[in-house]
């Protein structure tokens, strides 16, 4: 079983460190040529649009994606940020708490930015953009972290938009 992650690129800029990421993530497709897959999970948040000829043939299964006509598992973001913003508020008593966000043109990240504002509100914690801090989504979270905590002292709590910007 191959598990495939992979970005939409359309940068072609050499400096653009999403596009970096895109490049090492995607020469998985290069796969094919040397390799026979029997099925294959595919990562695509945020696709818009795909080569429909990568590994034709092939039986696949998109992860979370809003493909029409395509066998999708979808998870449910709201489902868990609420369940991880209820414990820390109603279990381990944090009345303060921000989030390390995601880049603006992240539909994933601008979600979950506004369930954690929801869940905050839905808590009796009054949400203000001070307590959001928008970051590029990878473990170079460090500056924007810093800026989020020296604007919140006294902080309790950081939720992070995904998996990478919470290894700071």
């Amino acid at each position: 079983l191959v598990v495939i992650p992979g970005r939409q690129d359309d940068s072609r800029d050499p400096y653009d460190m999403m596009h970096q990421y895109k490049i090492r993530h995607n020469l998985i497709y290069m796969m094919n040529e040397q390799f026979h897959f029997d099925g294959l999970l595919l990562t695509f948040p945020n696709l818009s649009r795909m080569q429909k000829d990568i590994y034709e043939g092939i039986p696949k299964v998109y992860l979370a994606t809003d493909l029409k006509d395509e066998v999708t598992v979808n998870y449910d973001d709201e489902m868990g940020i609420r369940e991880a913003i209820e414990y820390l508020i109603k279990i381990k008593g944090v009345t303060k708490l921000c989030m390390l966000g995601g880049r603006d043109d992240n539909t994933d990240a601008q979600k979950r930015k506004n369930v954690f504002r929801q869940c905050l509100e839905d808590n009796g914690l009054p949400y203000s953009e001070d307590l959001y801090e928008p970051a590029d989504m990878s473990t170079r979270t460090q500056d924007p972290a810093a800026r989020l905590l020296e604007r919140n002292p006294g902080t309790q709590a950081v939720f992070c938009v995904n998996d990478a910007s919470a290894e700071i």
